[in-house]
């Protein structure tokens, strides 16, 4: 009897050591170019984090990694970088409480040897093994970059990068089309459809729509299917379309919808904490916000990530505006929205009207959408000692992530005050000028703060201010233009108004 007891006492110990095991990965590689980085990334769907970071010495990179809070988007990419060029990537799928193993030789992440105990890894090494000659050649023409001297020879090099990149998509489109359909199938065909959102491929198409018609009916229906069926079929929200509803959810739980907020002028934001752009917008939405944000204005961000992530998307982002999450990812609302990357921006009426939506972060064009509703953030004139200084002044266009904030009028001067919030370098050009007349005169530019034509680094969730003063403006001047340069790109603002 003492016997089983000690028994069943090993076993029990047994299994809570396997259940506390870590979740690690485990990389031993050798035949590495020493100087080169070889990255590991932290992804959650197609977007992620730098996790490790190791420069080969001695042709060899050998760790072993923890990983911590997965989530079922969790996944691991191993990527060598090279100067400034990076070779394919390797993805590593990992199962909690186990270890996930990477062993090869050589520059090219596909050809190595991924053992894990989640099941996708499977697919994924059939895959890379399916068009392991092409991914071969892509590291080989990669590495033909350090040696390209000029601009031509890299754009050569990158257009047979591109076909090598066409080659895979054909093999592995016609190898999907005998494979089994898995849950691993359709994701990929998930995966890759949302590129035919902003790029339409007759040939493409045609294609996706052979694999997505071997789908079953309740296959179809699912979640991941009807995100497939929008993208092929659907029709994107545009200018004059009302805006779709759906449920939202806030950090409490509550659900919120877009309908909430009829009668004021919306902003919405597709985003993910994964994002590094994402990220980046967030200082400039604050910035907006706090000017006039829950008026006669909102500002919506809205997550297609997980509570927990999104949680720390509205912690670290400091994010003031109505923030919501979709529970169902990528596959709800923003399926609805045919979103194929992130930020994507919806400019949206009072009525429910939308009046305008792009992707990526265009400071600009929020800008114009802000002014042209004329309601956003009225002047504010006051009078000192003889200086006139209006704050919020109205603008018809401007193209430059700078904003102005206000301006002076002197009586030997015009100033301008100008606000970056956005992170990245930023100048003042020393042939600045102020148009009046219909452009027929101008005022030259006299100081700035910062100097003029050297870049200023502003560092993330810092707002840089920058002062520039001019020749006086006539008094009888009504309406002006802030004009850099003479080049389409030259930071300009259009028709911004003299109270």
């Amino acid at each position: 009897m003492k016997a089983k007891i000690l028994f069943a006492a090993a076993a029990i110990a047994a299994m809570s050591a396997c259940q506390e095991q870590e979740t690690t990965i485990k990389v031993d590689v050798d035949g590495l170019e020493d100087g080169s980085v070889v990255n590991l990334y932290r992804m959650e769907g197609k977007s992620g984090n730098l996790a490790q970071a190791d420069t080969v010495k001695g042709g060899k990179v050998s760790y072993i990694f923890r990983c911590d809070s997965l989530s079922p988007n969790t996944h691991y990419d191993i990527v060598i970088f090279k100067g400034d060029n990076n070779t394919t990537n390797k993805n590593i799928y990992v199962k909690e409480h186990t270890q996930s193993t990477v062993s090869g030789s050589g520059n090219n992440p596909k050809s190595w040897k991924v053992e894990s105990k989640h099941p996708k890894q499977d697919y994924e090494n059939t895959m890379d093994e399916l068009a392991k000659e092409e991914y071969i050649e892509i590291t080989r023409l990669v590495n033909c970059m350090d040696t390209a001297k000029t601009q031509e020879s890299r754009r050569k090099l990158n257009a047979l990068i591109n076909q090598e990149y066409s080659k895979i998509t054909d093999k592995t489109f016609a190898a999907m089309e005998t494979m089994p359909v898995t849950d691993d199938y359709i994701e990929e065909i998930g995966n890759r459809v949302g590129g035919l959102i902003n790029r339409p491929n007759p040939a493409l198409q045609a294609k996706f729509e052979k694999l997505f018609n071997r789908l079953s009916d309740e296959q179809k229906a699912s979640p991941i299917g009807r995100k497939i069926d929008l993208a092929l079929h659907g029709e994107t929200p545009t200018v004059g379309d009302k805006i779709i509803d759906y449920d939202l959810y806030d950090l409490n739980g509550n659900v919120h919808h877009l309908s909430d907020y009829k009668g004021k002028w919306l902003l919405i934001d597709f985003c993910t904490y994964f994002c590094g752009v994402c990220q980046m917008s967030a200082p400039l939405m604050n910035y907006l916000y706090s000017k006039n944000g829950g008026t006669d204005f909102e500002f919506i961000t809205i997550s297609q990530d997980e509570a927990k992530d999104f949680e720390t998307m509205i912690r670290e982002g400091e994010i003031k505006n109505p923030a919501f999450y979709d529970k169902d990812g990528d596959k709800g609302i923003f399926a609805l929205y045919r979103i194929a990357g992130w930020p994507t921006f919806y400019c949206v009426s009072p009525d429910g009207i939308i009046q305008d939506h792009f992707f990526g972060l265009l400071p600009d064009l929020i800008q114009n959408f802000l002014a042209n509703s004329k309601n956003f953030n009225k002047p504010d004139v006051k009078r000192d000692g003889g200086v006139v200084t209006v704050s919020n002044p109205i603008s018809e266009h401007n193209n430059n992530w700078m904003m102005l904030e206000s301006y002076e009028l002197h009586k030997d001067s015009t100033v301008l005050n100008f606000v970056y919030v956005t992170p990245g370098s930023f100048s003042i050009g020393g042939g600045s000028v102020l148009k009046y007349n219909d452009g027929k005169k101008s005022c030259k530019a006299i100081s700035s703060s910062i100097g003029f034509d050297k870049f200023v680094n502003n560092p993330f969730k810092e707002t840089a201010r920058v002062r520039v003063s001019f020749e006086p403006l006539p008094k009888d001047v009504k309406e002006f233009d802030y004009i850099e340069g003479d080049c389409e790109q030259c930071f300009r603002i259009k028709g911004i108004k003299v109270e």
